[in-house]
């Protein structure tokens, strides 16, 4: 089992790059031995692959039906440009400068955690935003000003795992961070 298991939740969207269609039929690049090592829970391998063979049973009765039009999406062919619509993102605020985190599963192809940062009116307020995924902690600080947000991009050690963040700021007014996942 992986150190990192992923929550039920977050499971189709860990899974959705391994997805195949092949003559109108879905089908999972995955062997439950390494579902387990993506940390996936047996239960959860289970339902998906039933899930799939219900679709692909669906699909068979659909294409029998008379004037019954069917349309199937290819998961390969979803582009890069709706991944990067569809990754996580939130807001992390504080009240001073206590440090603030939150928790997230990062889907596959996200590489990075933008912060955009803006203080409780501090003249130079110091922005320090942190990621974690596989090892230790990644941390990058800017200096920031009271007019215009402060982007930050921290990286990502991996992909398709819970990600934990973190955001605090020097202002004692404290302050708030939009964040997003990136490509």
């Amino acid at each position: 089992m992986s150190k990192n298991e992923i929550k039920t939740e977050d499971v189709s969207t860990a899974l959705y790059h391994l997805l195949n269609l092949k003559n109108d039929s879905y089908s999972l690049d995955l062997t439950l031995e390494k579902a387990l090592e993506m940390g996936i829970s047996k239960k959860d391998f289970d339902y998906v692959t039933e899930e799939i063979r219900k679709t692909n049973e669906r699909i068979k009765v659909i294409k029998s039906e008379e004037n019954h039009e069917l349309v199937l999406i290819d998961p390969k062919s979803v582009s890069e440009e709706v991944l990067k619509q569809t990754m996580p993102s939130g807001q992390l605020s504080s009240n001073g400068q206590e440090q603030v985190g939150d928790a997230f599963f990062a889907p596959y192809a996200a590489t990075n955690v933008n912060f955009q940062c803006k203080g409780g009116g501090a003249l130079t307020p110091v922005y320090t935003c942190r990621t974690k995924a596989l090892g230790g902690w990644k941390s990058k600080s800017a200096v920031g000003n009271p007019i215009s947000w402060t982007s930050i991009d921290v990286g990502l050690d991996a992909s398709n795992i819970s990600v934990s963040i973190t955001f605090q700021t020097t202002d004692s007014n404290g302050g708030k961070a939009n964040w997003k996942a990136t490509t």
